[in-house]
């Protein structure tokens, strides 16, 4: 998780969907490859899937939000 910059490092989302986020690790700095798997996490097609807790959300938004401004510049 080290390689997700300090002030959006999920924390809650580690501690109950810590493959989540070791997967966001190792693509952190392959902006394509982690668009692709945010919107693998966003819009499932997997059938009987409930979503995330909405702290989970938060911090998958504000991980989102991140790539995406470390993209503009």
């Amino acid at each position: 998780m080290q390689s997700i910059p300090i002030s959006v490092r999920p924390l809650i989302t580690a501690k109950r969907h810590a493959h989540i986020i070791n997967r966001m690790a190792l693509l952190w700095q392959d902006p394509k490859a982690l668009r692709a798997y945010f919107d693998e996490l966003m819009v499932s097609s997997r059938p009987g899937r409930r979503g995330f807790a909405i702290e989970v959300l938060d911090e998958l938004l504000g991980l989102q939000n991140a790539l995406q401004e470390r993209q503009r510049i």
